[in-house]
């Protein structure tokens, strides 16, 4: 296990709440404020590299600036660096490994609306800039959107490929909500949702929870999911509708990788 926390030198936990609407690095030189020179990504399922900007919600009215995906800063590195010795446990044992690795000493502030979290945003957008992941986890807070990015960059690190997305997702009596989430696919085909943030989701199979109805509480959870499952498990019924939301944008010197 890397000393991770010492590197940064400077609990949410998820049950049955609703999910989130998600929302030190200067050189803003370096930060792009546009994407021109940019191709975008049009698939709901996206697989995202290095260099490539991610949409926020600041456009959409919301809170966040677009991400910069700066996997060459040496937080990053560093993070995906302890994914990659991960390679060699078995699958399930990998993603439950990254995903308590990401709950547990990467992002330590899962509060939407806390200070930290609202602070950092601000900083960039009242400086018109786009903001770099990296910096979220020099922070240590994220929720949806970052855990997701994370996850996805994370496990393709160790050796397991996966897509990030997006959905509307509903539960029990609560109204649906704005959601991110990693995908991959198992042996044989099945798409699985794989989630840090918010367990409940995590373990489900995509093909449950995007049919009419949603899933129904006699849907096995996967044991992709280990032992990491929101307190509910599969108790529940859940639906998930995926969007095109959001954007991304690959350097055309990389052209978009599907």
């Amino acid at each position: 296990m890397l000393k991770f926390k010492s590197l940064l030198i400077l609990l949410f936990v998820a049950a049955a709440l609703p999910f989130s609407h998600a929302q030190s690095a200067v050189g803003s030189a370096a930060l792009r404020q546009d994407t021109a020179g940019y191709t975008q990504a049009t698939t709901q399922l996206k697989d995202i590299y290095g260099g490539y900007i991610v949409e926020g919600s600041v456009a959409h009215g919301g809170l966040q600036p677009n991400y910069i995906i700066d996997t060459e800063s040496p937080l990053l590195r560093t993070f995906l660096s302890h994914a990659a010795g991960l390679k060699t446990l078995p699958p399930n044992e990998r993603i439950s490994a990254v995903i308590d690795f990401i709950r547990h000493e990467v992002i330590l502030d899962r509060d939407q609306e806390g200070a930290k979290y609202m602070s950092l945003m601000a900083k960039y957008r009242e400086r018109g800039l786009n903001i770099p992941l990296s910096a979220y986890i020099e922070a240590q807070v994220g929720v949806c959107r970052e855990h997701a990015m994370l996850l996805h960059l994370a496990l393709k690190e160790a050796g397991i490929a996966s897509r990030y997305a997006y959905g509307r997702v509903g539960f029990l009596h609560y109204p649906a909500v704005d959601h991110a989430f990693v995908v991959i696919t198992a042996k044989g085909g099945t798409q699985y949702i794989i989630d840090a943030y918010n367990l409940n989701l995590n373990g489900r199979k995509l093909s449950d929870v995007t049919r009419p109805g949603g899933s129904q509480v006699t849907d096995a959870v996967t044991s992709y999911a280990g032992q990491l499952r929101g307190l509910l498990s599969s108790a529940f019924a859940i639906h998930v509708k995926l969007v095109d939301y959001p954007k991304v944008w690959a350097p055309v010197n990389l052209a978009y990788q599907q």
